[in-house]
């Protein structure tokens, strides 16, 4: 089987497996576009988180139906000492912030995860996926974040190929949902080679190594008739459990550009 970015096979005449090298680098060049895409997505929503002005805040609220100082839950995961055992085990704690301050964070997590990444963090399933993305979101757990860049992957389905640059159920959306899906996780980190990280390591990590790093530790939160249309119900709802919704945050990326 093959299609534009997935791979072809062929044999040789002693019965060895070929991999049509195109095939396997245009599906590269795919992924590494819709990354760049991505990013772009990303950036103009932090511009408009810092900038906030009337038009900015009530975008805000239309795409997610409560304002951007309504106080929300955020979750984390961290490591912590179990009182009973003294053992370290990793802990689920959560936080109080505003929508706004709550997706500021957000964005500045999934940018830096995003810089880090390249074409080899997207593992090619387009022959056998039917779907457009997944994630396992634990990757981000008990990891430096000066590992992004070898250790985070995103595993690439056949729904994914013929998916639009941009927009509704587009390629750059849903590389932001599938960001979202990583774990938020916090930790002191010992990063040894700031100048050489490519994403902005000041973004996410203080002076003293403290890092909070990974994305929003979402889910996919199902509906009928569709996963979108559950997620526009969930914003006319006026839902605050609406920031654990990874289709909700998609929807943050929709026609923005």
């Amino acid at each position: 089987m093959s299609d534009e970015v997935g791979s072809t096979q062929g044999t040789t005449q002693n019965g060895d497996n070929i991999i049509d090298v195109n095939i396997k680098n245009n599906f590269e060049i795919k992924v590494s576009q819709a990354l760049a895409d991505a990013l772009k997505l990303l950036y103009k929503r932090k511009k408009e988180l810092i900038r906030w002005n009337p038009e900015d805040e009530k975008n805000f609220s239309d795409v997610f139906g409560v304002e951007g100082d309504s106080v929300i839950e955020e979750e984390y995961s961290t490591p912590t000492t179990n009182p009973k055992t003294g053992k370290i085990e990793l802990g689920i704690f959560t936080e109080k912030k505003t929508a706004r301050n709550l997706m500021k964070g957000a964005v500045n997590r999934m940018i830096f995860m995003a810089e880090m990444m390249n074409e080899k963090s997207f593992k090619n399933f387009t022959d056998v996926g039917d779907y457009y993305a997944k994630v396992a979101e634990q990757q981000s757990v008990g990891l430096s974040p000066e590992r992004y860049n070898t250790s985070l992957n995103i595993f690439i389905g056949q729904k994914f190929v013929h998916a639009p640059p941009f927009g509704q159920d587009s390629k750059a959306c849903t590389i932001c949902h599938e960001l979202s899906h990583f774990v938020r996780y916090i930790n002191d980190f010992s990063i040894s080679k700031k100048n050489e990280i490519k994403g902005n390591i000041n973004d996410i990590c203080s002076a003293d190594g403290r890092c909070d790093g990974g994305g929003m530790g979402t889910l996919d939160l199902y509906g009928a008739p569709t996963p979108r249309d559950h997620a526009i119900k969930m914003r006319n709802q006026h839902s605050k459990k609406i920031f654990r919704n990874a289709y909700n945050v998609e929807l943050y990326f929709e026609d923005i550009l």
